[in-house]
């Protein structure tokens, strides 16, 4: 398996969960994206996995745990 082929897997793990936990709080795309400063289109895309280009370790570890 392929460099590429082994991040995008990782980016969408990621994403997904962070979809979950987001519904598991009860949250929309757009509460989220507002509580850590990036746009819903942005989260979105993190979600889908689609994102992977530039995304800091920092902006996942800012994610609201209430």
């Amino acid at each position: 398996m392929g460099l590429d082929v082994k991040k995008t897997i990782f980016f969408r793990q990621v994403g997904a969960k962070i979809a979950y936990y987001r519904t598991l709080r009860g949250l929309t795309q757009i509460q989220l994206a507002k509580r850590i400063g990036i746009s819903a289109d942005t989260l979105g895309r993190i979600e889908r996995g689609k994102y992977n280009n530039n995304i800091s370790l920092s902006m996942f570890l800012i994610l609201p745990r209430n």
